[in-house]
């Protein structure tokens, strides 16, 4: 018999390969975007469009995980601020 616990470890693990993958895809396209807007002068923060980032996060979330990937994503989109930042200043 599978013990319960370590079931959904495995899963936990499986799921954590997958989101970290993402991020690093995301944060890949981050640094594509950092040499654009650095190339157009173009400021790193858009308020504007980070509004509807998180608008359609938590659009897509489910009401009982909303608040807590939205908060996620507002880490997620300043580390992907950083890597812009890091590009502005090379």
């Amino acid at each position: 018999m599978t013990d319960p616990m370590q079931f959904m470890r495995d899963e936990f693990d499986k799921i954590d390969k997958e989101v970290v993958s993402l991020l690093e895809r995301r944060f890949e396209l981050s640094e594509k975007i950092g040499v654009y807007k650095s190339g157009l002068n173009i400021e790193v923060e858009d308020a504007t469009r980070e509004g509807q980032v998180l608008q359609n996060i938590a659009r897509l979330s489910t009401d009982k995980c909303s608040a807590n990937i939205v908060q996620i994503y507002r880490a997620i989109l300043n580390e992907s601020k950083k890597v812009q930042l890091a590009i502005e200043s090379e």
